[in-house]
């Protein structure tokens, strides 16, 4: 389930310059996008962490999802943005720790360090991050909040998305494959089928049919 809407309204996307080739790729893949910046901002505001821990707390159903990736959403709508709604959930953190001792400044840096080292993941799993951090799920947090401890934290938090995102690789492929060996026993022919076509073909016909049953 998605806490935004994969179809933006006409209203929403009213006046978005569609200015390149790679930005009306990023908008197919991700029609969100279409939406204009301030409308992107209502969309992921401070508290989205906390709201998508209730509908995709793991890192692969934010992954799978229909939230663009960072890279994406800074390819339409500039980096300005993208670091805005980071900038929002670090300052969330910063005040749910209860100290807020993050600057304006240190706040803009981290963000921009985020969205470098992150670009290539979903607004969806980076709000699972954040989420991750307010739930001790990299350990507990001791004295200030840091910028070196969050980006330290985030490298960690990469580790175990490529594991969790291979675990689920793994998992489709294994479905895929077993979905195709019902179906192969699902459409082959019963022996009693078999039979039926051995009595009406000639022994050159029932040579082929024995290599192609052997085969299988």
């Amino acid at each position: 389930m998605e806490l935004t809407s994969n179809r933006p309204t006409k209203k929403e996307t009213q006046s978005l310059p569609i200015v390149s080739q790679q930005v009306k790729a990023c908008c197919a893949r991700y029609p969100l996008l279409t939406c204009r910046s301030d409308v992107l901002l209502e969309k992921f505001p401070a508290n989205y962490p906390h709201k998508i821990a209730l509908f995709c707390s793991d890192i692969a159903t934010a992954h799978s999802g229909t939230t663009p990736t960072i890279a994406a959403l800074s390819q339409v709508h500039g980096p300005v943005i993208s670091t805005a709604i980071i900038a929002s959930w670090i300052a969330s953190l910063d005040s749910y720790v209860g100290k807020g001792v993050l600057n304006s400044l240190q706040i803009e840096e981290l963000s921009v360090l985020l969205l470098q080292s992150g670009y290539f993941v979903k607004l969806a799993e980076m709000a699972v991050f954040f989420q991750m951090l307010k739930s001790g799920k990299f350990g507990q947090l001791y004295g200030t909040l840091s910028p070196i401890w969050v980006m330290e934290q985030f490298q960690s938090f990469l580790t175990h998305r490529r594991q969790e995102l291979e675990k689920y690789d793994r998992e489709q492929e294994r479905n895929r494959r077993e979905a195709e060996r019902e179906q192969w026993k699902h459409d082959r022919a019963s022996p009693e089928e078999i039979a039926e076509i051995r009595a009406k073909y000639p022994d050159e016909v029932n040579g082929l049919l024995d290599t192609v049953i052997n085969a299988k």
